[in-house]
């Protein structure tokens, strides 16, 4: 019985002193570990700090990037934009001093040439009396030139300053060369749409123009063409 007991309390205590044996040794692992975990904690919240920071940098960087890539593009918006008006402004002066002169074959076809590269330049007013180039054409210009003009757009509805249509400007063209009778350009800005100014307002003033100039065959055209003609058959009656 003794014996049994003495074995026990043996093995009672080679288990104790193993137990012992690794609670010291996990003691001194995790001693040993302790110093290296904290370095190591440390070491990552500094790299994450240091990640944080290169990628602010960066992302600043791409901003201010982007910024001056749009302020860039803005500021070469601005110079081409200024070019085009620039550009724009001297081809409409010289659209209007060839339309000054469109009675000449040469510079009948330089208004052609700009037309076909800017359109939008014929109806354009000018900054005196505000005269677009197809107002010059009509008192100036061929009947053929004419006709391209109304082909490429020209506006026969536009007054100027003083009210006057394309159509009163073609009319103020006989009354300058009464010698001329081919009152085709007439008839074609009148199929056109063009009036004589807003509310056939310039038709007595051009009539009583063509009265004292005596103009037989213009008096003949403008009582043909009356916007008072039903009114005034309306009244003899």
């Amino acid at each position: 019985m003794s014996l049994i007991t003495t074995h026990s309390n043996s093995l009672f205590d080679v288990l104790l002193n193993c137990i012992q044996t690794i609670g010291r040794t996990v003691s001194n692992i995790i001693e040993l570990l302790a110093p290296v975990g904290f370095i190591a904690a440390i070491s990552y919240a500094f790299h994450r700090v240091h990640e944080y920071r290169c990628k602010r940098l960066a992302n600043v960087e791409l901003i201010n990037t982007l910024r001056h890539e749009r302020d860039s593009s803005f500021e070469t918006f601005k110079r081409i934009r200024e070019y085009s008006i620039i550009s724009h402004k001297a081809m409409l002066c010289d659209l209007i001093r060839a339309a000054k002169k469109s009675y000449q074959t040469s510079y009948a076809l330089k208004c052609i040439d700009i037309i076909v590269r800017c359109p939008q330049l014929i109806n354009v007013k000018d900054f005196q009396q505000g005269f677009t180039p197809f107002h010059y054409i009509c008192f100036y210009g061929h009947n053929s030139l004419i006709a391209f003009m109304l082909a490429k757009g020209a506006d026969v509805s536009i007054t100027t300053e003083r009210g006057n249509t394309a159509l009163c400007m073609a009319i103020y063209h006989f009354l300058d060369k009464p010698e001329d009778n081919d009152f085709s350009r007439l008839d074609m800005l009148k199929q056109a749409g063009s009036e004589f100014g807003l509310e056939n307002e310039m038709y007595d003033a051009i009539l009583q123009l063509a009265f004292e100039s005596n103009h037989t065959k213009l008096i003949e055209w403008l009582i043909s063409t009356s916007p008072y003609k039903i009114s005034r058959s309306v009244s003899t009656s």
